[in-house]
């Protein structure tokens, strides 16, 4: 018994240090409601039934809740159970029944009180380290997640490094990062490969952007590329070499045989540069240019030209046809290029543009003025295009006689632009523009239209006879256009003018530089009951054989056969023979410039009725137009 006292003891002294450290009650009783042990000061030295008191508060007060009701019903056991203590607050107490060894015939119960604050400090305490353990395991996830979709991006990412390089123009960066995925192995691979492609791809085009695939010689990006950089200790010579009439040549000879052309070309230049140092592009399609260093003066520039010029007066064999072609020069020289053949390129061109306006000039050297006059001309253009839409032509007319007795029998519309600021504007200003630009066809159709209109208004009133003959002029341009036989079927309808009255007249050089017109458009003028003339005869270079072929109705000799013909017998003789010609082919003649009496008595004697010129009248507005001289006749061939 003294020995089982001093364990309760002991037993009861733990339950109390344990009482102490959390603020509760515990005790142990048995089934008969005797006390084992408790968490209270005083000792209990014998077993006795739940005392009244034992001092403290949160042991009495779990004792009176359990000691009404012992022993505790089965369902009891394990369930929670709470209760109030004024100034100790709320606490929560379980009973858990104790399973007893066999020498022992009751059985235990413990039963244990807490406070809640205990309870949820524990709570809340576990709380935080659950939160901490949360936010460890998920920085470390992240960490992990981090790592992994790195690795698998990473190729990813230097894909589309790849792709910004390749879009800067490296084409030779390539991806060499190791890809964990197949399908990113993949996309590596295929991405390298297309890499390989368009570098292939891209060098093949630079190398068609700096050679010419037809003729081998540069391009003129390749002339650039190459000239650009180089320094030249003397003065270059820059030429740009244009076929006259390639346009025709090609039409004729076809697109095979134009290009066989060109390579011919391409291998004389090739031929004479050899070791020279020259540099030879094919800078548009019937131009070429030639950069030839070190010519120190003037004299060495005008042979090079002069020789490069004499490469096309030899015949091109095509086929089984010799082929003589003609060409013009722009010349830039003093230049030292490098850098500068952007500049000597533009110049070349513009002495080139005028070589070709120029009747005489082989070739033609670059002057500052030049780029004026491209820049009047742009103006002028600007000006010209206002002009059309605001109707500012204005047309004159010069009439023409018949010289047998005087009178007049027709006349030839001429057209004139009144400028708001700049007055009366010449045609040789503007007409060449016009041509250029295509505006011709605009401004060609207004003046018909209105010289119509006056031609039937004159003979309504009695001004002028029934068969006066209206001659207006006519440009390539028009004639090439598509619409052109419409809308002068248009103009005849709208005006009433009768086709017989009418007569369009087109320079000898349009016919040669556009030979097809011959056996298409004119035809169908005719076809209309519409006249031809063919204008300023003798300046270009047909053949009798293909005037004979043409359909026409009259020939206007060129003034500078009339104007010479007192002076020089040679021209008189060559008058007498178109006089001759137009009698057999049975075509009126009319003699244009004529300005002095003599001439027109001359003519008059040799055969040629017609004649124009300011001797008889100056051009001149409808309303100041003589009446008084006006033929009621028909003119006579």
């Amino acid at each position: 018994m003294v020995a089982s006292d001093i364990k309760l003891n002991a037993f009861n002294r733990f339950l109390s240090e344990r009482q102490q450290k959390l603020g509760g009650a515990l005790f142990i009783v048995d089934d008969e409601g005797r006390m084992v042990a408790h968490s209270g000061q005083e000792s209990p030295s014998n077993i006795l039934h739940f005392p009244d008191i034992t001092h403290n508060p949160v042991l009495d007060n779990t004792i009176s809740q359990v000691a009404n009701a012992w022993p505790p019903d089965p369902s009891r056991l394990g369930k929670p159970f709470n209760f109030d203590i004024a100034d100790k607050g709320h606490f929560y107490g379980t009973i858990k029944k104790v399973a007893m060894p066999a020498p022992f015939q009751h059985q235990w119960y413990v039963v244990v009180a807490l406070p809640d604050q205990l309870l949820l400090k524990n709570l809340l305490s576990q709380q935080e380290i659950s939160i901490y353990l949360v936010v460890a395991m998920a920085l470390v996830g992240l960490a992990v997640v981090y790592f992994i979709i790195r690795q698998l991006t990473r190729p990813l990412r230097d894909t589309a490094e790849a792709a910004a390089k390749l879009a800067s123009g490296n084409l030779t960066y390539r991806i060499n990062t190791p890809a964990s995925l197949r399908e990113i192995a993949i996309l590596k691979e295929a991405f390298n490969n297309m890499s390989v492609k368009l570098q292939h791809s891209f060098d093949a085009l630079r190398q068609q952007v700096r050679q010419d695939n037809l003729t081998q010689l540069y391009t003129r990006e390749g002339l650039i590329e190459q000239a650009t950089g180089l320094r030249y200790h003397a003065p270059n010579t820059l030429v740009i070499l244009g076929i006259n009439g390639f346009r025709n040549i090609n039409g004729s000879l076809g697109q095979e045989g134009g290009d066989t052309l060109l390579c011919a070309i391409a291998d004389r230049l090739s031929a004479l540069s050899d070791g020279s140092g020259m540099l030879l592009a094919r800078v548009r399609g019937d131009e070429f240019a030639v950069l030839a260093p070190n010519t120190t003066n003037r004299t060495q520039s005008e042979a090079l030209v002069d020789q490069l010029l004499s490469l096309f007066k030899r015949p091109v064999t095509i086929g089984n046809d010799d082929v003589l072609v003609d060409a013009c020069a722009g010349v830039v020289f003093g230049y030292t290029f490098g850098d500068a053949i952007y500049e000597g390129l533009d110049h070349a061109g513009l002495a080139l543009s005028e070589a070709k306006r120029s009747e005489t000039a082989m070739y033609v050297y670059f002057e500052a003025n030049m780029q004026a006059r491209i820049q009047e001309q742009s103006r002028l253009l600007l000006e010209l295009h206002h002009a059309v839409q605001h109707h500012q032509f204005e047309v004159y007319y010069q009439p023409f006689v018949r010289l047998l007795d005087g009178r007049f029998c027709g006349a030839e519309a001429l057209v004139r632009w009144r400028h708001p600021t700049r007055g009366m504007v010449s045609p040789a200003e503007f007409i060449p523009v016009a041509e250029q630009s295509g505006l011709i066809n605009q401004i060609g159709m207004q003046v018909l239209e209105q010289a119509a209109y006056d031609t039937v208004a004159q003979i309504q009133k009695g001004l002028w006879p029934a068969n006066y003959q209206l001659h207006v002029n006519l440009s390539a341009r028009q004639l090439l256009s598509a619409d052109f036989i419409d809308k002068l079927q248009s103009v005849l309808d709208r005006t009433q003018l009768p086709a017989d009255n009418l007569t369009l007249e087109i320079t000898e050089s349009q016919l040669m530089s556009h030979e097809h017109l011959a056996t298409s458009g004119l035809t169908k003028i005719r076809a209309l009951g519409i006249k031809i003339a063919i204008d300023d005869f003798g300046t270009g270079y047909s053949s009798l054989a293909y005037l004979h072929q043409m359909a026409f109705d009259s020939l206007k000799i060129d003034r500078s056969f009339v104007h010479s013909m007192t002076e020089n017998s040679t021209n008189q003789r060559i008058i007498e023979a178109v006089v001759a010609m137009t009698r057999g082919m049975d075509v009126h003649l009319v003699a244009e410039g004529i300005e002095t009496q003599e001439e027109a008595e001359r003519l008059r004697d040799i055969g040629c009725h017609f004649a124009q010129g300011f001797l008889f009248a100056k051009p001149l507005p409808l309303t100041e137009q003589p009446t008084e001289r006006v033929t009621d006749k028909l003119p006579t061939r």
